[in-house]
């Protein structure tokens, strides 16, 4: 059965509704929403975001690859916000039906405060060698209902409301919508349940753009990673190998870094260092029970591989997005771990909640010494003190380098002055001595010896 000619059973919620369940911030999901929705019949979108976001969202796919961030201003003075990020499914989707001109429908419950979750979900790269569907169906037997009268169970009601609606005016409707609300929209559906009036906001979303050196916080999957789909979007080159590639890519870029910042000819990161060092993230993305290495793991072995200084390579490879930032925003933020500081002056970090990001994430700290920024440069210029005690690295090398060579060859002095001879029996031991084996030469005697650690 192709995917065009029946609704595939387990995503169907009537004769005219196809459900496309997804998990927020999957590359894989998005790559398979865009395939379904240019293969199934489709006269309408329904997607899991509140009516309010419908403008600037769609503003912001049109100004795609720049990324952009539609904010809504919550009672307490934070923000809940939609990254517009072409690796979203939910984008993805979007930006599909706006290309093939389908009519969307925004259809989730609105409220002045939105409340997050956070599930641990497998990774999604399985979508690779394993159906859509099964994927989704393995994961459905480990949903939890949403708590009794609580902001996802009003959720779930209205959408089946709103879905009840669209059936009257399309014949091939389908709803994009998070994993988690999968099941109880379809229930909602069929019982007819009571629905919550939703909870207008008194001010409409804006449209901010994001700090490049921030867009970590922004983007689902890597920034050097999402500049690669956009760029085989745009070359109409397939992409289906980008997430793997883009591990090799991104190590790539972290070498030309380090050699045209460090000014070296010579050094050790050849073809076949890098073949160990995908060998070795490979192993501990699988220590992990990840398919794919998050950029804890990448760091971390390319630390262990090519020193602090690489490490900080590929760190600034993997948050490069080459494409130029959009220039008509009212405003750009620069985000960080649920917060964001606006670009002005005497701006207070403000609380951030992301509508397309359920996954959980568990946060590391990993020791890198990076190197100083000019500001630091000229600190530590400022202060230095040339009466007092001071270091040069290369003379420091040189210093170290003869010590321990000196200490070397004194160890080796000594362990052969303290050596011991005896008369060869069962084992040569250290070797033969040629000086006492050539002084008993009439003996006909071969003399070993035994050199102490």
């Amino acid at each position: 059965m192709t995917l065009n000619q029946d609704m595939i059973p387990i995503l169907k919620l009537s004769g005219r509704i196809q459900f496309l369940p997804v998990i927020h911030g999957s590359g894989s999901f998005a790559r398979e929403v865009r395939h379904r929705l240019l293969a199934f019949p489709c006269d309408c979108l329904a997607v899991a975001l509140p009516p309010e976001f419908e403008q600037t969202v769609e503003e912001g796919i049109r100004i795609l690859p720049s990324i952009s961030l539609s904010c809504q201003i919550e009672q307490n003075g934070g923000m809940n916000y939609v990254p517009i990020d072409p690796s979203q499914p939910l984008i993805m989707g979007l930006r599909i039906a706006m290309q093939e001109g389908i009519p969307r429908h925004f259809i989730d419950w609105s409220t002045e405060n939105y409340e997050k979750r956070a599930v641990d979900f497998p990774d999604s790269f399985a979508l690779s060698k394993l159906s859509y569907e099964k994927f989704i169906s393995t994961l459905l037997l480990t949903l939890k209902r949403p708590k009794d009268k609580s902001h996802h169970f009003w959720r779930a009601r209205w959408m089946a409301y709103q879905l009840h609606q669209l059936e009257l005016e399309y014949a091939h409707i389908v709803c994009l919508c998070s994993i988690l609300d999968w099941p109880w929209i379809k229930e909602a559906y069929d019982e007819r349940l009571e629905v919550l009036a939703p909870q207008k906001p008194e001010g409409l979303p804006s449209l901010h753009g994001v700090d490049k050196q921030t867009l970590f916080f922004a983007l689902s999957e890597f920034p050097y990673v999402t500049y690669l789909y956009e760029k085989k979007r745009q070359e109409l080159r397939p992409d289906n190998n980008t997430p793997v590639d883009g591990v090799k890519e991104i190590l790539v870029r972290a070498r030309e870094l380090f050699t045209k910042k460090h000014k070296i000819r010579y050094h050790n990161l050849t073809s076949q260092t890098f073949q160990l060092l995908l060998q070795y993230i490979r192993n501990l993305t699988l220590m992990e029970s990840r398919l794919l290495p998050d950029l804890y793991t990448l760091v971390k072995a390319a630390k262990q591989f090519g020193g602090d200084p690489f490490a900080v390579a590929v760190l600034e490879a993997a948050r490069e997005y080459p494409f130029e930032p959009a220039k008509n925003l009212q405003e750009t933020l620069s985000l960080g771990i649920d917060q964001a500081l606006p670009d002005e002056e005497d701006a207070k970090p403000l609380s951030m909640k992301n509508r397309l990001l359920e996954t959980q994430f568990e946060w590391r700290s990993l020791d890198l010494k990076p190197d100083p920024n000019i500001k630091t440069q000229e600190k530590w210029q400022h202060r230095w003190d040339p009466y007092g005690q001071c270091s040069w690295p290369p003379e420091d090398e040189k210093i170290e380098n003869l010590n321990t060579h000196v200490r070397e060859q004194t160890k080796f002095l000594l362990s052969h002055d303290l050596a011991r001879t005896e008369k060869f029996t069962s084992s040569v031991k250290d070797g033969i001595d040629i000086r006492d084996t050539l002084r008993n030469w009439h003996t006909g005697d071969i003399y070993v010896k035994e050199i102490p650690p």
